[in-house]
């Protein structure tokens, strides 16, 4: 009777990274759906920026899930084909990928207060430009305001300045929008008791918002950052075995 052929270390390598690549399409494909689910039920937050547009969170979930999956198919794709010049460029893309997100890491944790001010002051002019003009940042920064319990980027004294307070078929007598309310109702904001509108600026909301999620947000950050550092040492292994077959 003859006897099985033992796999060899290449073999074991090649089983080993195509299983990394089926977690990494996993993993993108969570995000996917997430980030959908994010924007299909309108439970996300908008990073704000100078010009006075915002970058949704969901699509950014979405674009990344989209790279991970794609990566993860490639990389499957090329472990079963055990070809050494693509495997060498797949290296060569996780490798790259994973530095670029090393270096924003960075200068995101290093540019935090900066960053901060940033969004801050891309908030203020969203508020004071925007709203009321363009109807998806107008629900946005309603949205944003019911979600956070905040009025205004500091605080609601922001919305004086509004081109939507100086229009005042848009307002309706109304200080500032409906959405400051604690409770909505029409014409809600015609006085600005704290009892009737919120005080909180969005901009603390937001910060304190990061801050009660620093941990959650780093530890994805660094899980994410370690899936693929494992995915690197695999893959350069792999490619290691396959030059000496």
């Amino acid at each position: 009777m003859a006897s099985k052929p033992k796999w060899t270390a290449a073999d074991y390598a090649k089983r080993i990274t195509i299983f990394f690549n089926f977690i990494l399409i996993i993993c993108g494909i969570s995000m996917l759906i997430f980030g959908a689910w994010i924007n299909a039920t309108k439970n996300e937050f908008h990073i704000y920026t100078g010009d006075g547009g915002y970058i949704s969170t969901s699509v950014l979930l979405i674009i990344g899930g989209l790279i991970a999956a794609s990566l993860g198919v490639f990389g499957g794709f090329v472990a079963y084909r055990g070809s050494s010049r693509l495997i060498l460029i797949y290296f060569g893309i996780l490798t790259i990928i994973f530095l670029i997100e090393v270096v924003i890491g960075c200068v995101i944790y290093g540019q935090h207060d900066s960053m901060m001010l940033a969004a801050q002051n891309g908030l203020n002019l969203t508020i004071t430009f925007q709203y009321g003009f363009n109807n998806p940042i107008t629900n946005s920064i309603d949205n944003l305001q019911q979600r956070r319990r905040c009025c205004g980027t500091k605080s609601w004294l922001d919305w004086r300045y509004s081109q939507w307070r100086r229009n005042e078929s848009m307002h309706n007598s109304n200080f500032v929008p409906e959405s400051c309310c604690i409770t909505v109702s029409r014409n809600c904001a015609i006085t600005t008791g704290p009892s009737n509108i919120y005080y909180k600026g969005c901009a603390t909301a937001l910060s304190d918002f990061v801050d009660e999620n620093v941990y959650v947000i780093g530890g994805v950050c660094f899980a994410l950052g370690v899936i693929q550092a494992v995915g690197i040492i695999l893959t350069f292994y792999y490619y290691l075995k396959l030059r000496e077959t």
